[in-house]
């Protein structure tokens, strides 16, 4: 396992990878405290899921403007700006200027000839929305069924953060030594069983392994994008990364809609007594 570390710490030796790297970093953290900061302070100005949701589509916008962290905010999104700018390839790929139906008949026609991706591309774009819609519940979740307080929300969402760090360090070492398929089939198994126990279960305690646990394996998420990617033509891999990317969005939305007329029709035990029904 050493000399597997050992040999994936030479890519550091990359320019490029290191600054992505870093970009990624400095988004994370842009990220996560934009949304442990605000969430908690949107919950106790109405204590409702709706909230949520409207902080996920206008996250960067509320997190500037009401957080108290908005210069960690601010230097987070300049670095990660610079980063990109260091971020030079090293190969050299023919640019082609095709209209945006030729790009799309592109890529149904690469995946027509590669059915098998169909299925990985699915998989990401569902873990991509599960990676998007799982912490519109977390924060509600925590303040009105577990009863948490502000600072036991945050150690939850540490424990992710912590599990999924460890996740893309493990997970790519279980699919050397096991397979990809074998291993993605017991990643996804396990981050399903994990949300399921998190739904039933109200003590912190065990919230937060059930987090971890989850965090550790839906990093599995990654393994598939790379797995996609390596398996798509240079040319193709920014096309269908996006139209992957754009989809996952347009269902993630489409979500948050059912769920508002869902919360307007009945009412959701998650947004906690004191929450205003309409």
């Amino acid at each position: 396992m050493l000399s597997y570390f050992k040999a994936r710490s030479r890519l550091f030796s990359n320019s490029a990878f290191s600054y992505a790297c870093i970009m990624t970093i400095c988004n994370a953290v842009v990220v996560g405290i934009a949304y442990i900061s605000i969430s908690w302070h949107l919950l106790s100005l109405r204590n409702s899921i709706e909230v949520i949701m409207l902080f996920m589509f206008t996250w960067y916008i509320c997190g500037f403007i009401i957080t108290t962290y908005r210069l960690v905010m601010l230097i987070g999104s300049l670095l990660a700006t610079l980063c990109s700018f260091k971020i030079i390839p090293k190969r050299n790929v023919k640019n082609t200027k095709i209209s945006f139906l030729r790009n799309w008949q592109e890529v149904i026609s690469f995946l027509n000839q590669n059915k098998t991706l169909y299925w990985c591309y699915l998989a990401q774009i569902g873990m991509t929305c599960l990676y998007m819609i799982a912490p519109v519940f977390i924060s509600p979740y925590a303040k009105n069924i577990l009863k948490a307080s502000s600072l036991e929300f945050g150690l939850i969402e540490v424990t992710f953060s912590v599990g999924f760090i460890v996740g893309n360090v493990l997970l790519p070492y279980m699919i050397e030594k096991i397979s990809p398929k074998q291993t993605l089939v017991f990643s996804m198994t396990i981050s399903a069983l994990m949300y399921l126990l998190l739904g039933l279960n109200e003590s912190i305690f065990f919230a937060s392994i059930y987090y971890l646990v989850a965090g550790i394996f839906i990093s599995a998420w990654v393994i598939i994008v790379t797995i996609a990617q390596k398996n798509t033509p240079i040319t193709l891999q920014g096309k269908i990364q996006g139209i992957c990317y754009g989809f996952s969005g347009l269902v993630v939305m489409f979500i948050y809609l059912i769920f508002f007329a869902i919360n307007y029709i009945h009412y959701l035990v998650i947004n906690g007594s004191t929450s205003w029904q309409c």
